[in-house]
């Protein structure tokens, strides 16, 4: 009766020391207290005046729930906003989220191919190699259809 007893605490002791050594599967919508309300409030104001790296930050807050709860069509629109103005760090953004696929943001290989592609041509290193592996895994039709989307992005980006 002992062995049983002494066995029953063992399992015990370690299903108590796992559940406290790992966190419940609770997914986190949000991080308090990362971006205060002034600097959200700021970041709107210079956001909605054009200002692409504002643009960029508010995409970055949404997409990681810094003070907000997350929000991937958010953190898309934000990131596009910024992106179409020229922000490498935003066009490598919106190819990751269409590389990757997000909530509300479906995989499409075509369109992370063309912003990882404008993204790597100002000199980002990750999305130099991010496009390789995209281009990799596509075909030649996919890869001519995304080139003349690229064309029309590139003549929408530089009138802007």
């Amino acid at each position: 009766m002992r062995t049983v007893n002494g066995l029953i605490c063992c399992l015990l002791s370690a299903l108590i020391f796992y559940g406290c050594s790992t966190p419940a599967h609770q997914p986190t919508t949000y991080r308090q207290n990362r971006v205060s309300a002034e600097e959200l409030n700021r970041l709107l104001a210079e956001a909605g005046k054009g200002d692409m790296e504002s643009q960029f930050k508010l995409g970055k807050i949404h997409i990681n729930g810094d003070g907000v709860p997350i929000n991937y069509k958010e953190a898309f629109n934000w990131y596009e906003k910024a992106a179409l103005q020229g922000h490498a760090d935003a066009q490598f953004s919106l190819g990751l989220m269409y590389d990757k696929g997000h909530i509300g943001i479906p995989k499409n290989n075509e369109r992370a191919y063309v912003w990882y592609k404008l993204s790597s041509e100002q000199g980002l290193e990750d999305a130099k190699k991010n496009f390789t592996s995209i281009e990799n895994l596509m075909t030649t039709s996919e890869i001519e259809r995304a080139n003349r989307n690229l064309t029309k992005l590139r003549n929408r980006i530089s009138k802007q």
